[in-house]
């Protein structure tokens, strides 16, 4: 393992990271973006979102 200057060369270096863990990462961020950009389509901010109830509480 070489010394890393910054995250991005720990990050691209498959020595540090494993190709399947980096796909896990990358779809965990792509899955995050998405619940935000649909909160965000909503106009629902971040702080309110403890307020909306849930319609599928009751299957829970």
């Amino acid at each position: 393992m070489q010394n890393s200057t910054n995250f991005r060369d720990f990050y691209n270096d498959d020595n540090n990271i494993l190709p399947i863990d980096k796909a896990k990462i990358e779809f965990e961020v792509d899955l995050i973006g998405k619940l935000i950009d649909a909160r965000e389509s909503k106009g629902l901010a971040q702080d309110k979102l403890t307020i909306v109830p849930s319609e599928n509480l009751d299957a829970v």
